[in-house]
C-alpha cells in the first residue's frame, strides 16, 4: 500500500521486462536527479552509487519492488519517512516519525538527524 501508482501499474503491466537493462540504467541516471531533491547534497556519492550499480541488478530490483507481497507489519515496527521523498511519497506511507524535508536518500544526507531520532526512540 506504500507504493505509488506508477509501481502498482508495473505490477499489473510489467513493461520493464521488455526494456533492456542498459536502458533502465540510463533512465535511472536521468530520473534520479529529477526525483531526488537531496541528490545535490551528496552529488559525487550519488553519482558513484548509480554508476557502480549493475544494470541487471537494477532491472531485478524493479521486479522485486513491484511484486513484493509483504507479511503483516508487526506492531512494534518503527517507520521513519521523509516528507520530501519522491520515490516513495509520504502520502502513501503511514509513518509515525517523519523527517521534515527528508528525501529517499535521507539516510545519506541527513544521517546525524536520523541517528539522533533513533537514539531517542530506543531510549523510550
Amino acid at each position: 500500500k506504500d507504493l505509488p501508482r506508477r509501481y502498482r501499474f508495473l505490477k499489473h503491466f510489467p513493461l520493464y521486462k521488455i526494456v533492456p537493462p542498459g536502458l533502465i540504467k540510463a533512465g535511472a541516471k536521468i530520473a534520479q536527479p529529477l526525483f531526488e531533491p537531496d541528490r545535490n547534497r551528496e552529488k559525487a556519492t550519488c553519482k558513484k552509487m548509480l554508476d557502480d550499480k549493475n544494470k541487471l541488478f537494477l532491472k531485478r530490483s524493479i521486479h522485486c519492488i513491484v511484486t513484493w507481497d509483504p507479511p503483516a507489519c508487526p506492531a512494534n515496527v518503527i517507520q521513519i519517512h521523509g516528507t520530501n521523498d519522491h520515490t516513495l511519497p509520504v502520502r502513501y506511507v503511514k509513518a509515525i516519525h517523519r523527517i521534515e524535508g527528508g528525501s529517499h536518500m535521507m539516510v545519506l544526507t541527513r544521517g546525524k538527524e536520523i541517528s539522533a531520532l533513533l537514539v531517542r526512540l530506543l531510549d523510550e
